[in-house]
């Protein structure tokens, strides 16, 4: 969606500048950007429609001299939740930042922009916005767990043991804190503090299995094989955040096909398997060639054991999009699951032949080859792993871990 973006003219946004007098809303407006909309053709009907609908309420707000900066911030910030929830990245930045231009004291726009400038992979500015929503709103737990992840992934090792502890404090029940703090740990190869972490992350959220995948590195390290080899078996892919009301707002803006992924996806990171099943299933219903539909369909019925059916859906995406790397990595930890470890080895190299920089699929074939007592080979895939993304803190723990639990790997 990012070619042929139509653009509010930014005329008209200067133009409202003035209109409403005063130094203030004048200077405000003046600094406001062009909101790049996507082509409507390009969309699901519904979701066309929910957008030009929009667009008209924003032409009608920009025109209008009785509208104040804060009616005008709403309506940016509006735009900004559909577009966020469509995963409309740049739109909803634009739109997030032009409502936090009009209202910079309103916490809700730096904190979703967080969110989605984590997801477009831009942390530093993740990490700007977050600092700034909590100086708006200190102690809010959401915004010290986004800051802590987006510490730890620029190696800020400090700064996200800060946020992760003064999470903890404030909210002592929610797990996601916990396994931050764990993460830092591990990143300083403190292995028996990460342990008692992702203990207490998952007493509160069992139904986070990927948790077990860095419990079993805490275990490694701490030479304790037997119980690295139970958590690793017990991995899965469910995760956990720290509960935001505001973020899981922005879901219901969606309408169609996209909606059932959206609350699919939903229900899956909060463990709901069951009913993720039912959305996607739902999605998939709605568009048969949904391909996030049926990997997230996949997904669920592979949380839930329902193994046979879950490469059903995997098969099918990738017979509509051959290059599909999450339903070729998800096939792979299946097979694994299923003891068919040449069959996953080969679904993770194509995933790495797909997206060179995927650390998840180096990660799992690692884990697999160590698994097989091919330590060499594990080790020479998380180093080459490590080339080509320096700086990822789960490669490099994953490395030490597997040399510290087991000598051999250290051997050409």
């Amino acid at each position: 969606m990012k070619a042929g973006l139509s653009r509010i003219p930014l005329a008209a946004l200067f133009l409202c500048g003035g209109l409403l007098g005063g130094q203030g809303p004048a200077s405000r407006r003046s600094r406001l950007e062009a909101v790049p909309f996507p082509p409507l053709a390009q969309l699901e009907p519904a979701v066309a429609e929910q957008i030009r609908s929009l667009e008209v309420d924003l032409d009608t707000a920009l025109k209008s001299s009785s509208t104040s900066d804060a009616a005008l911030a709403e309506t940016f910030g509006d735009f900004g939740k559909v577009f966020h929830a469509y995963e409309i990245w740049s739109a909803a930045a634009v739109s997030y930042r032009n409502a936090a231009t009009l209202s910079p004291t309103d916490f809700r726009w730096k904190h979703l922009l967080a969110d989605v400038e984590t997801r477009r992979g831009d942390l530093e500015s993740a990490r700007r916005q977050h600092l700034a929503a909590l100086a708006l709103r200190p102690g809010d737990v959401p915004s010290l767990a986004g800051l802590g992840e987006a510490c730890l992934a620029h190696d800020q090792l400090d700064e996200s043991e800060r946020a992760f502890h003064e999470a903890v404090v404030i909210a002592p029940n929610s797990a996601a804190p916990h396994a931050g703090l764990a993460r830092v740990a591990l990143a300083r190869r403190a292995f028996a503090p990460a342990r008692d972490e992702l203990l207490t992350a998952l007493r509160l959220a069992p139904q986070a299995t990927r948790l077990h995948y860095e419990l079993a590195m805490a275990y490694r390290g701490l030479g304790e094989r037997e119980e690295a080899a139970r958590h690793l078996a017990a991995a899965g892919t469910v995760g956990v955040r720290a509960a935001d009301p505001l973020l899981d707002g922005v879901s219901g803006r969606r309408q169609g096909e996209r909606a059932r992924l959206v609350r699919g996806r939903l229900a899956f990171v909060n463990g709901r398997m069951r009913e993720a099943a039912e959305e996607f299933g739902a999605a998939v219903e709605a568009e048969p060639r949904s391909v996030a539909g049926l990997v997230g369909l996949g997904s669920a019925l592979g949380t839930l054991g329902e193994t046979d059916r879950a490469l059903e859906a995997f098969r099918r995406a990738l017979a509509i999009a051959p290059d599909s790397v999450a339903a070729h990595y998800n096939v792979g930890r299946l097979l694994a699951t299923r003891g068919d470890t040449e069959s996953a080895l080969r679904e993770y190299d194509a995933v790495l032949r797909l997206a060179p920089n995927d650390e998840d699929a180096f990660l799992s074939k690692a884990d697999l080859l160590a698994r097989l007592g091919r330590f060499a080979e594990a080790r020479a895939a998380l180093e080459e792993g490590s080339r080509r993304m320096p700086g990822h803190v789960r490669l490099g723990q994953a490395l030490a871990s597997l040399l510290a639990a087991w000598p051999d790997a250290s051997r050409p």
